[in-house]
């Protein structure tokens, strides 16, 4: 299943939470930064892989702000790569690459924030993440 089989492409994901960010209804904020001072935002939708996701992370340096767009919403969280220096926290849920970053956040969320691995790297959900509106 691709970002186009089903609900809203990542184009059009795209443009409207970037409309939103630029011109929204409220302020949203980026959790994430990087240390050259960006803060670097991969948007998805609840239908790509995880693992397609990883890749362009992988491509803005292997941490990002994550926009997931569902079609009345998108919500904010971020995923940070370990890089295999440290070992895998006891408290990480280890994730099949292929699940759906809807399933993928679904479980995150049931659990209340925390750590989540996916190969080499870490999804941290903080518990208090925030869900916001689309530009009108």
């Amino acid at each position: 299943m691709n970002s186009h089989s089903v609900g809203m492409s990542r184009d059009s994901a795209t443009k409207r939470v970037m409309l939103a960010v630029a011109v929204g209804p409220s302020r949203v904020e980026l959790p994430f930064t990087a240390a050259d001072g960006s803060k670097p935002l991969v948007i998805t939708t609840p239908n790509e892989n995880v693992s397609d996701v990883i890749e362009r992370i992988e491509a803005v340096g292997g941490s990002a702000n994550i926009a997931l767009a569902y079609a009345q919403n998108f919500t904010i969280f971020t995923i940070t790569r370990d890089s295999g220096k440290a070992r895998p926290t006891a408290d990480a849920e280890v994730y099949n690459k292929e699940l759906s970053m809807g399933m993928f956040y679904l479980r995150a969320r049931n659990k209340r924030g925390g750590k989540f691995r996916v190969n080499d790297s870490e999804a941290i959900i903080p518990a208090g993440n925030r869900e916001f509106a689309y530009a009108s």
